[in-house]
């Protein structure tokens, strides 16, 4: 770990460096870009845990992968998006499949997330009188999978060989 981390605006990977791009047609990037709020994505990993007669289970298996994600937005970008679909007589946005690059660009040092496989679910919004944050709306994902530095949680080749590797005295493999 760096002994002096990478500061933007006084913090290390402000979310001022974040730089969206691969939207689907009608979202302006640098519209999408101003009023983008927040990102939020997980992945998670449910092993396969097979058991016999005994109590204690056998190696655990691969399991399942699941991802997901939402963006929150100031609802004017929403709002633009929307309205671009229905010039172009669009009239279902669920449809929509796009892959999400989020670069995080730091002193020319660039590191990247990537939703493959995104599609909107459905945007959810909830505004009150006395609100401080303005009008936004969040609109959760379907993501197939995640790719954070080009790597995935989940192994992309199931025939890999981890045998040879070698991470702080634990070997990797079947």
């Amino acid at each position: 770990m760096a002994t002096n981390p990478i500061q933007i605006n006084g913090r290390t990977y402000d979310f001022t460096s974040i730089r969206p791009s691969g939207l689907p047609n009608g979202f302006d990037s640098s519209l999408f870009t101003a009023y983008l709020r927040g990102v939020n994505f997980s992945e998670s990993i449910t092993p396969s845990v097979p058991t016999g007669v005994h109590g204690i289970p056998l190696p655990r298996g691969r399991g399942f992968y699941s991802a997901s994600a939402s963006l929150e937005m100031v609802f004017e970008a929403w709002d633009v998006f929307t309205k671009s679909l229905a010039q172009s007589q669009i009239t279902g946005y669920t449809d929509l499949d796009f892959n999400l690059l989020i670069q995080l660009v730091t002193q020319g040092v660039t590191s990247q997330v990537e939703l493959v496989e995104c599609s909107f679910l459905g945007p959810s919004a909830g505004w009150a009188r006395g609100g401080t944050d303005g009008l936004t709306i969040t609109v959760p994902l379907y993501v197939r999978y995640v790719l954070t530095n080009g790597v995935c949680a989940y192994p992309l080749d199931l025939d890999q060989d981890l045998t040879t590797e070698n991470t702080g005295g634990i070997a990797l493999g079947i």
